[in-house]
């Protein structure tokens, strides 16, 4: 119940800046990939290791004012971890389509061109496989996923994107009563078009 009102908050939060952004003025659009060094956390979590794993999507910036922007981004991210249990290796595989819904605020800078950037702001991720060991767990994992995104980056000639965020899981991605919640550290490249 706490996923599908959640969803729905940030449905509607979405459904609102879209069209709002028709006053908004788009900048740009661009599309980005990089790594995904993914865990999880919480309390039913232990003897994880973090997965080197890929992100992949677009983005768009929309002007709130000179130095604010609103980045919305969809992104194809692979989440999980790997496991030493016993001797024995696995690891689990959580697969999502995510929207951050990022504010972004543009440092000062003496070149227009180069401009280092800070942002943060939340996601709502759509489970589309989830795999441990080889077995599909899609049934016993949560179908929405909540998570924080924050950290900073900078545009390179008015082209590149780079970005190194934080994601902090919110709300738990297992059925029941369980605290197990996704967490990573992502580090992108873009285009700007």
């Amino acid at each position: 119940m706490k996923n599908i009102l959640l969803s729905f908050v940030f449905g509607v939060s979405l459904c609102v800046l879209t069209f709002s952004s028709v006053a908004m003025d788009l900048k740009q659009s661009g599309i980005k990939g990089g790594i995904n060094w993914a865990n999880l956390t919480g309390e039913d979590t232990e003897n994880t290791d973090t997965a080197t794993l890929y992100t992949v999507g677009g983005f768009a910036v929309l002007n709130l004012s000179s130095k604010t922007k609103l980045r919305p981004e969809v992104l194809y991210t692979k989440k999980g971890y790997d496991a030493n249990f016993l001797g024995m290796s696995f690891d689990a595989r959580l697969t999502y389509l995510e929207i951050p819904i990022l504010f972004q605020h543009n440092l000062p800078s003496r070149n227009r061109d180069n401009v280092a950037n800070v942002f943060i702001g939340p996601a709502l991720g759509f489970l589309l496989s989830a795999k441990a060991a080889g077995i599909d767990v899609k049934n016993q994992t949560e179908s929405t996923e909540v998570s924080l995104h924050f950290g900073g980056g900078t545009t390179i000639n008015r082209k590149f994107t780079m970005d190194v965020r934080y994601s902090l899981g919110l709300t738990s991605i297992a059925h029941g009563t369980s605290d197990v919640k996704t967490t990573g550290i992502m580090a992108t490249m873009g285009y700007l078009f």
